[in-house]
Protein backbone atom coordinates (compact mmCIF):
# COMPACT_ATOMS: atom_id res chain seq x y z
CA UNK A 1 0.00 0.00 0.00
CA UNK A 2 1.18 3.49 -0.84
CA UNK A 3 0.04 6.93 0.29
CA UNK A 4 -0.16 9.91 -2.03
CA UNK A 5 -1.88 13.32 -2.09
CA UNK A 6 -5.57 13.36 -2.97
CA UNK A 7 -6.54 14.12 -6.59
CA UNK A 8 -10.00 15.14 -7.87
CA UNK A 9 -10.22 11.85 -9.77
CA UNK A 10 -10.17 10.04 -6.40
CA UNK A 11 -13.41 11.61 -5.26
CA UNK A 12 -15.80 8.80 -6.20
CA UNK A 13 -13.66 6.21 -4.39
CA UNK A 14 -13.28 8.42 -1.31
CA UNK A 15 -17.04 9.03 -1.18
CA UNK A 16 -17.71 5.29 -1.50
CA UNK A 17 -15.45 4.54 1.48
CA UNK A 18 -17.11 7.31 3.46
CA UNK A 19 -20.53 5.80 2.72
CA UNK A 20 -19.41 2.31 3.72
CA UNK A 21 -18.14 3.52 7.10
CA UNK A 22 -20.39 6.51 7.78
CA UNK A 23 -22.06 6.74 11.20
CA UNK A 24 -20.17 3.76 12.61
CA UNK A 25 -20.90 1.71 9.48
CA UNK A 26 -24.65 1.97 10.05
CA UNK A 27 -25.51 4.78 7.65
CA UNK A 28 -28.66 3.12 6.27
CA UNK A 29 -30.17 3.02 9.75
CA UNK A 30 -30.07 6.81 9.90
CA UNK A 31 -30.06 8.26 6.38
CA UNK A 32 -30.81 6.61 3.04
CA UNK A 33 -29.50 9.40 0.79
CA UNK A 34 -25.98 8.02 0.74
CA UNK A 35 -24.50 10.21 -1.99
CA UNK A 36 -25.72 13.38 -0.30
CA UNK A 37 -24.35 12.19 3.05
CA UNK A 38 -20.89 11.65 1.54
CA UNK A 39 -20.89 15.10 -0.04
CA UNK A 40 -21.96 16.78 3.21
CA UNK A 41 -19.34 14.90 5.22
CA UNK A 42 -16.46 15.39 2.79
CA UNK A 43 -17.04 18.54 0.73
CA UNK A 44 -15.78 21.00 3.39
CA UNK A 45 -12.47 19.13 3.30
CA UNK A 46 -12.14 18.09 -0.35
CA UNK A 47 -13.41 21.39 -1.79
CA UNK A 48 -12.20 23.68 0.97
CA UNK A 49 -8.74 22.27 1.58
CA UNK A 50 -7.87 19.59 -1.00
CA UNK A 51 -4.14 19.95 -0.34
CA UNK A 52 -4.74 18.56 3.17
CA UNK A 53 -6.12 15.23 1.95
CA UNK A 54 -4.35 11.96 1.24
CA UNK A 55 -5.37 8.54 -0.05
CA UNK A 56 -4.02 4.99 0.25
CA UNK A 57 -3.70 2.89 -2.87
CA UNK A 58 -3.49 -0.89 -3.05
CA UNK A 59 -3.06 -2.56 -6.46
CA UNK A 60 -3.98 0.72 -8.15
CA UNK A 61 -7.24 1.21 -6.24
CA UNK A 62 -7.99 3.78 -3.53
CA UNK A 63 -8.73 1.89 -0.31
CA UNK A 64 -8.52 4.63 2.32
CA UNK A 65 -8.31 8.36 2.88
CA UNK A 66 -7.50 11.04 5.43
CA UNK A 67 -8.94 14.56 5.22
CA UNK A 68 -7.88 17.40 7.49
CA UNK A 69 -8.70 20.98 8.40
CA UNK A 70 -5.39 22.80 8.83
CA UNK A 71 -5.87 26.34 7.53
CA UNK A 72 -7.63 29.04 9.55
CA UNK A 73 -11.27 29.78 8.74
CA UNK A 74 -12.45 26.21 8.23
CA UNK A 75 -15.88 26.85 9.76
CA UNK A 76 -16.73 29.75 7.44
CA UNK A 77 -15.48 27.83 4.40
CA UNK A 78 -17.54 24.81 5.42
CA UNK A 79 -20.73 26.88 5.75
CA UNK A 80 -20.23 28.40 2.29
CA UNK A 81 -19.47 25.02 0.69
CA UNK A 82 -22.34 23.22 2.41
CA UNK A 83 -25.10 25.71 1.63
CA UNK A 84 -26.16 24.16 -1.72
CA UNK A 85 -26.10 20.65 -0.23
CA UNK A 86 -28.16 21.74 2.76
CA UNK A 87 -30.64 23.39 0.43
CA UNK A 88 -30.89 20.15 -1.54
CA UNK A 89 -31.41 18.16 1.66
CA UNK A 90 -34.21 20.47 2.76
CA UNK A 91 -35.82 20.42 -0.70
CA UNK A 92 -35.69 16.61 -0.84
CA UNK A 93 -37.34 16.41 2.56
CA UNK A 94 -40.08 18.87 1.64
CA UNK A 95 -40.70 17.01 -1.63
CA UNK A 96 -41.25 13.78 0.33
CA UNK A 97 -38.15 11.89 -0.81
CA UNK A 98 -37.64 10.55 2.71
CA UNK A 99 -41.30 10.07 3.69
CA UNK A 100 -41.02 6.26 3.66
CA UNK A 101 -37.94 6.30 5.90
CA UNK A 102 -38.65 8.05 9.25
CA UNK A 103 -34.98 7.85 10.41
CA UNK A 104 -33.97 9.89 7.36
CA UNK A 105 -36.54 12.57 8.19
CA UNK A 106 -35.17 12.63 11.71
CA UNK A 107 -31.59 12.87 10.42
CA UNK A 108 -32.50 15.86 8.23
CA UNK A 109 -34.05 17.70 11.18
CA UNK A 110 -31.03 16.86 13.33
CA UNK A 111 -28.49 17.97 10.74
CA UNK A 112 -30.25 21.23 9.86
CA UNK A 113 -31.33 22.34 13.32
CA UNK A 114 -29.37 20.53 16.01
CA UNK A 115 -26.03 19.21 14.75
CA UNK A 116 -24.22 22.56 14.90
CA UNK A 117 -25.30 23.01 18.54
CA UNK A 118 -23.94 19.60 19.48
CA UNK A 119 -20.36 20.18 18.33
CA UNK A 120 -18.04 20.35 21.37
CA UNK A 121 -15.69 23.28 21.79
CA UNK A 122 -12.13 22.86 20.61
CA UNK A 123 -8.91 24.86 20.85
CA UNK A 124 -8.68 27.69 18.30
CA UNK A 125 -6.18 27.53 15.44
CA UNK A 126 -5.74 23.78 15.91
CA UNK A 127 -6.04 21.18 13.17
CA UNK A 128 -8.33 18.18 13.16
CA UNK A 129 -8.89 15.27 10.78
CA UNK A 130 -10.85 12.14 10.11
CA UNK A 131 -9.98 9.06 8.09
CA UNK A 132 -11.47 5.80 6.88
CA UNK A 133 -9.96 2.63 5.42
CA UNK A 134 -11.74 -0.17 3.58
CA UNK A 135 -12.65 -3.02 5.89
CA UNK A 136 -10.50 -5.51 3.99
CA UNK A 137 -7.39 -3.44 4.77
CA UNK A 138 -8.11 -2.38 8.36
CA UNK A 139 -6.14 -5.29 9.79
CA UNK A 140 -2.90 -3.76 8.54
CA UNK A 141 -1.46 -0.93 10.62
CA UNK A 142 0.74 0.23 7.73
CA UNK A 143 -2.03 2.04 5.90
CA UNK A 144 -3.25 4.03 8.88
CA UNK A 145 0.28 4.86 9.98
CA UNK A 146 1.24 6.02 6.50
CA UNK A 147 -1.75 8.35 6.35
CA UNK A 148 -0.95 9.67 9.82
CA UNK A 149 2.68 10.24 8.83
CA UNK A 150 1.65 12.37 5.85
CA UNK A 151 -0.70 14.42 8.03
CA UNK A 152 1.77 14.85 10.92
CA UNK A 153 4.56 15.86 8.55
CA UNK A 154 2.36 18.55 7.03
CA UNK A 155 1.51 19.89 10.50
CA UNK A 156 5.19 20.01 11.45
CA UNK A 157 6.07 21.81 8.23
CA UNK A 158 3.49 24.49 9.10
CA UNK A 159 4.68 24.84 12.70
CA UNK A 160 1.73 23.17 14.42
CA UNK A 161 2.35 21.50 17.77
CA UNK A 162 -1.08 20.00 18.54
CA UNK A 163 -4.09 18.48 16.81
CA UNK A 164 -7.52 17.36 17.97
CA UNK A 165 -10.08 14.73 17.09
CA UNK A 166 -13.78 14.15 17.70
CA UNK A 167 -14.64 10.90 19.47
CA UNK A 168 -18.13 9.41 19.79
CA UNK A 169 -18.59 7.47 23.01
CA UNK A 170 -21.44 5.81 24.89
CA UNK A 171 -21.93 3.40 27.75
CA UNK A 172 -21.53 0.49 25.31
CA UNK A 173 -18.73 2.01 23.21
CA UNK A 174 -16.39 3.58 25.74
CA UNK A 175 -13.45 4.77 23.69
CA UNK A 176 -12.42 7.77 25.79
CA UNK A 177 -10.26 5.77 28.18
CA UNK A 178 -8.25 4.35 25.28
CA UNK A 179 -7.60 7.78 23.76
CA UNK A 180 -6.57 9.20 27.13
CA UNK A 181 -4.22 6.25 27.52
CA UNK A 182 -2.42 7.18 24.28
CA UNK A 183 -2.03 10.81 25.26
CA UNK A 184 -5.22 12.68 24.32
CA UNK A 185 -6.83 15.12 26.76
CA UNK A 186 -10.52 15.93 26.83
CA UNK A 187 -11.36 19.52 25.88
CA UNK A 188 -15.16 19.43 25.86
CA UNK A 189 -18.06 16.99 25.62
CA UNK A 190 -21.63 17.35 24.39
CA UNK A 191 -24.55 14.96 24.24
CA UNK A 192 -25.57 14.04 20.69
CA UNK A 193 -29.25 13.51 19.90
CA UNK A 194 -28.51 11.66 16.64
CA UNK A 195 -28.00 8.10 17.82
CA UNK A 196 -30.52 5.75 19.38
CA UNK A 197 -28.50 5.26 22.55
CA UNK A 198 -27.19 8.23 24.59
CA UNK A 199 -23.95 9.18 22.83
CA UNK A 200 -21.43 11.84 23.77
CA UNK A 201 -19.24 13.69 21.27
CA UNK A 202 -15.93 14.79 22.73
CA UNK A 203 -13.13 16.91 21.36
CA UNK A 204 -9.76 15.55 22.42
CA UNK A 205 -6.40 17.31 22.10
CA UNK A 206 -2.92 15.86 21.73
CA UNK A 207 0.59 17.07 21.06
CA UNK A 208 2.14 15.87 17.84
CA UNK A 209 3.77 12.50 18.56
CA UNK A 210 7.43 11.70 18.18
CA UNK A 211 6.54 8.50 16.35
CA UNK A 212 3.78 7.76 13.85
CA UNK A 213 2.34 4.96 15.98
CA UNK A 214 0.35 6.72 18.72
CA UNK A 215 0.00 3.47 20.62
CA UNK A 216 3.75 3.45 21.35
CA UNK A 217 3.54 6.74 23.30
CA UNK A 218 1.33 5.65 26.15
CA UNK A 219 0.59 7.59 29.30
CA UNK A 220 2.22 5.83 32.24
CA UNK A 221 -0.32 7.01 34.77
CA UNK A 222 -4.00 8.00 34.56
CA UNK A 223 -5.81 9.32 37.63
CA UNK A 224 -8.43 7.14 39.24
CA UNK A 225 -11.92 8.66 39.14
CA UNK A 226 -14.15 7.97 42.15
CA UNK A 227 -17.78 9.10 42.37
CA UNK A 228 -19.06 9.71 45.88
CA UNK A 229 -22.85 9.90 46.32
CA UNK A 230 -24.17 11.51 49.49
CA UNK A 231 -27.20 9.42 50.42
CA UNK A 232 -29.76 11.24 52.54
CA UNK A 233 -32.65 8.77 52.54
CA UNK A 234 -34.24 9.04 49.08
CA UNK A 235 -33.73 5.55 47.69
CA UNK A 236 -35.45 6.39 44.40
CA UNK A 237 -33.16 9.35 43.71
CA UNK A 238 -30.13 7.24 44.59
CA UNK A 239 -31.19 4.50 42.18
CA UNK A 240 -31.64 7.08 39.41
CA UNK A 241 -28.20 8.53 40.14
CA UNK A 242 -26.56 5.11 40.07
CA UNK A 243 -28.30 4.30 36.79
CA UNK A 244 -27.09 7.55 35.24
CA UNK A 245 -23.54 6.95 36.45
CA UNK A 246 -23.61 3.50 34.84
CA UNK A 247 -24.56 5.16 31.51
CA UNK A 248 -21.66 7.61 31.49
CA UNK A 249 -19.60 7.77 28.31
CA UNK A 250 -16.53 7.90 30.55
CA UNK A 251 -16.94 5.30 33.31
CA UNK A 252 -16.05 5.88 36.94
CA UNK A 253 -13.33 3.65 38.39
CA UNK A 254 -15.25 3.36 41.66
CA UNK A 255 -18.61 4.46 43.10
CA UNK A 256 -18.99 5.07 46.83
CA UNK A 257 -22.31 5.70 48.56
CA UNK A 258 -21.79 7.80 51.66
CA UNK A 259 -24.11 6.73 54.49
CA UNK A 260 -24.57 8.29 57.94
CA UNK A 261 -25.89 5.15 59.69
CA UNK A 262 -26.07 1.39 59.23
CA UNK A 263 -27.64 0.72 55.80
CA UNK A 264 -30.81 -1.34 55.56
CA UNK A 265 -31.16 -4.35 53.27
CA UNK A 266 -32.79 -2.40 50.44
CA UNK A 267 -29.81 -0.03 50.35
CA UNK A 268 -27.36 -2.93 50.48
CA UNK A 269 -29.14 -4.65 47.58
CA UNK A 270 -29.10 -1.45 45.51
CA UNK A 271 -25.39 -0.91 46.09
CA UNK A 272 -24.63 -4.51 45.15
CA UNK A 273 -26.66 -4.25 41.95
CA UNK A 274 -24.57 -1.32 40.76
CA UNK A 275 -21.26 -2.59 42.13
CA UNK A 276 -21.04 0.40 44.50
CA UNK A 277 -19.46 0.48 47.93
CA UNK A 278 -21.26 1.68 51.07
CA UNK A 279 -19.10 3.69 53.44
CA UNK A 280 -19.18 6.29 56.19
CA UNK A 281 -15.41 6.82 55.99
CA UNK A 282 -13.39 9.29 53.89
CA UNK A 283 -12.48 8.21 50.37
CA UNK A 284 -8.89 7.09 49.85
CA UNK A 285 -7.10 8.84 46.99
CA UNK A 286 -3.61 8.47 45.59
CA UNK A 287 -1.35 10.65 43.45
CA UNK A 288 -3.57 12.80 41.19
CA UNK A 289 -6.76 10.81 41.77
CA UNK A 290 -10.05 12.66 41.37
CA UNK A 291 -13.03 12.48 43.70
CA UNK A 292 -16.42 13.67 42.48
CA UNK A 293 -19.06 14.31 45.15
CA UNK A 294 -22.71 14.44 44.13
CA UNK A 295 -26.15 14.85 45.61
CA UNK A 296 -28.31 12.07 44.09
CA UNK A 297 -31.11 14.60 43.60
CA UNK A 298 -29.18 15.98 40.62
CA UNK A 299 -29.79 14.64 37.13
CA UNK A 300 -26.46 13.32 35.83
CA UNK A 301 -26.21 13.58 32.05
CA UNK A 302 -24.09 11.05 30.10
CA UNK A 303 -21.34 13.62 29.45
CA UNK A 304 -20.95 14.67 33.11
CA UNK A 305 -17.80 12.72 34.00
CA UNK A 306 -16.22 13.57 30.65
CA UNK A 307 -16.73 17.26 31.50
CA UNK A 308 -15.07 16.68 34.88
CA UNK A 309 -12.04 15.22 33.10
CA UNK A 310 -12.09 18.10 30.61
CA UNK A 311 -11.84 20.57 33.50
CA UNK A 312 -9.07 18.50 35.08
CA UNK A 313 -7.15 18.08 31.81
CA UNK A 314 -7.44 21.84 31.35
CA UNK A 315 -5.60 22.45 34.61
CA UNK A 316 -8.51 22.84 37.07
CA UNK A 317 -7.83 20.83 40.23
CA UNK A 318 -11.15 21.57 41.95
CA UNK A 319 -14.54 22.84 40.89
CA UNK A 320 -18.10 23.18 42.14
CA UNK A 321 -21.53 23.51 40.58
CA UNK A 322 -24.60 24.46 42.60
CA UNK A 323 -28.23 24.22 41.53
CA UNK A 324 -31.60 24.46 43.24
CA UNK A 325 -31.63 20.68 43.49
CA UNK A 326 -28.26 20.10 45.09
CA UNK A 327 -24.53 20.42 44.78
CA UNK A 328 -21.73 18.71 42.90
CA UNK A 329 -18.02 19.29 43.22
CA UNK A 330 -14.79 17.58 42.40
CA UNK A 331 -11.23 17.82 43.56
CA UNK A 332 -8.03 16.03 42.69
CA UNK A 333 -5.40 14.82 45.13
CA UNK A 334 -3.44 17.96 44.19
CA UNK A 335 -5.90 19.97 46.31
CA UNK A 336 -5.43 18.07 49.58
CA UNK A 337 -2.35 16.71 51.23
CA UNK A 338 -3.39 13.49 52.97
CA UNK A 339 -4.36 10.26 51.25
CA UNK A 340 -8.01 10.60 52.30
CA UNK A 341 -10.55 12.92 50.74
CA UNK A 342 -12.11 15.07 53.51
CA UNK A 343 -15.26 17.19 53.59
CA UNK A 344 -13.44 20.13 55.14
CA UNK A 345 -12.07 21.57 51.90
CA UNK A 346 -13.02 25.22 51.30
CA UNK A 347 -15.61 24.65 48.56
CA UNK A 348 -16.40 28.36 48.60
CA UNK A 349 -12.99 28.88 47.04
CA UNK A 350 -13.52 26.33 44.27
CA UNK A 351 -14.00 27.79 40.78
CA UNK A 352 -17.60 27.66 39.60
CA UNK A 353 -18.12 25.27 36.70
CA UNK A 354 -20.89 24.79 34.17
CA UNK A 355 -21.35 21.03 34.15
CA UNK A 356 -24.89 21.10 32.72
CA UNK A 357 -26.51 19.71 35.83
CA UNK A 358 -30.08 20.27 36.94
CA UNK A 359 -32.43 19.03 39.62
CA UNK A 360 -34.56 16.00 38.84
CA UNK A 361 -37.53 18.00 40.10
CA UNK A 362 -37.07 20.53 37.31
CA UNK A 363 -37.62 17.99 34.55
Amino acid sequence: MTVRPYQPSDRAAVERICIDHGLRGNLEKYFIDKDLFAKIWLAPFLDGEPDAAWVIEADGAVVGYLVAAIKDGFKMRAVRILLPYLAKMAANSIAGKYRHHPPSRRFVKWFLFRSWREVPAHPPNTSNFHFNIDSAFQGSARGGEALAEAYFNRLKELGHTHFYIHVFASSTKRALGFYRYIGFKIVDAKLSSLFHEPTVVTSMLRTLPETVSLGKERVKFLPKLTVRLRFRGDLGALESALTEISLQALPADAVVIEVESDPNQALRDLAERFDARLSSEPVSAGKDDIVVTLDPELEIRPEFLALILAAYDGGTNSGVVQTDGGEAFFTSRKAFTSGEYPDTLPKQDFPKLNLRLRSRKSR
